[in-house]
């Protein structure tokens, strides 16, 4: 790549018993893939479903390197069939007392395009300093409601409903991602993944703070105290990954890779 990714991600508990955010990613020498996913609490078997999930498309993404460099919107899609499959079947066969299922939310970046690809209620945001530049829908049963003008954006995160999703990985059937061709980063934009628990608490105007981060990981780990504290004692697990670009060479920034 003529730009090197500088990438912060972190992933708090919440006030949860159990983590079931994962996330992760894989760099290249054409882009970096970066993946975020939820196991949905009200399915047994959550965690088990992000972390297999994440795994197997990090895996099968590094087998198929070329295909992500050369034509990253149909690999994309074939990753997360083959992920999704391995999440719903093999597990399900394993574990037939379980009903693992996650969400998703993934990123390829490199110089000259931005692939994204969602399942879910985890979120894709492109950020820039004058506000929110691109933001991917959910698939969930409140969205749905937001574009028929019955809920408002702002209440979203809040509503009772929040929780159902229509689109997810695992269960019997298979997984219908959301996939587009985005524009190329320009300077001063961020690439932001994330799972409910942080856009639930966590507005647009304040993500885009985080583009004139100096420390993408201590403001990011900030910026999720706040989202648990606003949470309450119920809060979700909340987990984020940011990724922007740094000139080839440059000591400005740092990559850094943390677990809260």
């Amino acid at each position: 790549m003529g730009r090197e990714l500088e990438f912060a991600e972190v992933s708090h508990i919440g006030k949860r018993k159990e983590n079931q955010d994962y996330y992760g990613h894989l760099l290249t020498d054409h882009g970096g893939l970066f993946v975020v996913a939820d196991g949905m609490g009200g399915h047994s078997g959550g965690a088990l479903a992000s972390q297999t999930f994440v795994n197997v498309i990090l895996q099968k993404a590094d087998q198929r390197r070329s295909g992500l460099a050369s034509r990253p919107r149909l690999a994309l899609n074939d990753l997360i069939r083959l992920a999704g499959g391995y999440t719903s079947y093999t597990l399900n066969e394993k574990y037939p007392d379980l009903d693992p299922r996650t969400t998703c939310v993934m990123a390829w970046i490199s110089d000259d395009r931005l692939v994204a690809a969602h399942a879910g209620d985890s979120r894709l945001y492109i950020l820039e300093k004058a506000g929110v530049v691109y933001q991917s829908r959910d698939h969930s049963i409140v969205q749905l409601l937001v574009e028929q003008g019955e809920v408002d954006e702002a209440d979203a995160g809040s509503h009772p409903d929040q929780s159902r999703v229509y689109r997810s990985i695992g269960g019997d059937k298979k997984p219908k991602p959301a996939i587009r061709n985005l524009d190329t980063l320009e300077s001063g934009q961020i690439v932001l993944l994330c799972t409910d628990g942080f856009w639930e608490h966590v507005t647009g105007e304040e993500m885009c703070q985080l583009v004139d981060s100096k420390n993408l990981n201590v403001d990011i780990k900030e910026m999720i105290k706040k989202a648990v504290i606003r949470g309450g004692k119920n809060c979700d697990n909340v987990t984020v990954s940011v990724i922007r670009f740094k000139k080839q060479g440059s000591n400005e920034f740092a990559p850094t890779i943390n677990i809260l």
